[in-house]
């Protein structure tokens, strides 16, 4: 059986100085005053760096598959059912998603009653609007608008030039 090799745009990649934030932060313990009256005091400091990288061997990739290779063991990558979408044209927050969810439910409710009928409930309407895939039901209720609209347009009349 082949070793599989992952590569990807990390390997080989020289080590990042990262200044961004304290590297170190206080660590305080509560302290007892004479008065009775506790504070909190500097007791030393805890380097935020070194204990988010402590986990990094855990959480790489290439150890996680290099370690269910090695022992056969897959079960660590089916924990979860993983879900991927395109989340392009998602708002930046919930305020925008709910004012465009409003102004969904404000155009179905000012459909005409007939094709209002045609969707079981506005879940339903939203549903065949983001898949863009219409129902029969749907689609019987515009065909039939279209033939009426066809219907009661004047026949036009074409004249030659040879008249």
């Amino acid at each position: 059986m082949a070793k599989s090799v992952f590569f990807d745009q990390w390997n080989n990649r020289p080590p990042v100085e990262v200044t961004k934030f304290p590297m170190t932060e206080p660590v305080f313990v509560p302290e007892k005053l004479d008065s009775g009256e506790w504070v909190l005091s500097v007791s030393g400091e805890h380097n935020v760096y070194n204990a988010i990288q402590s986990h990094a061997d855990e959480t790489d990739l290439r150890q996680i598959l290099a370690k269910c290779q090695a022992t056969g063991d897959y079960s660590a990558l089916h924990q979860r059912n993983v879900v991927f979408a395109d989340l392009t044209g998602m708002p930046g927050d919930f305020t925008v998603a709910q004012n465009r969810a409003l102004l969904a439910r404000d155009r179905f409710n000012a459909l005409d009653p007939d094709i209002k009928a045609a969707f079981k409930s506005f879940d339903d309407f939203a549903d065949q609007i983001l898949k863009g895939e219409f129902s029969d039901d749907v689609m019987s209720v515009f065909d039939k608008r279209a033939q009426a609209a066809a219907a009661a347009a004047a026949p036009v009349q074409v004249k030659s030039n040879e008249e």
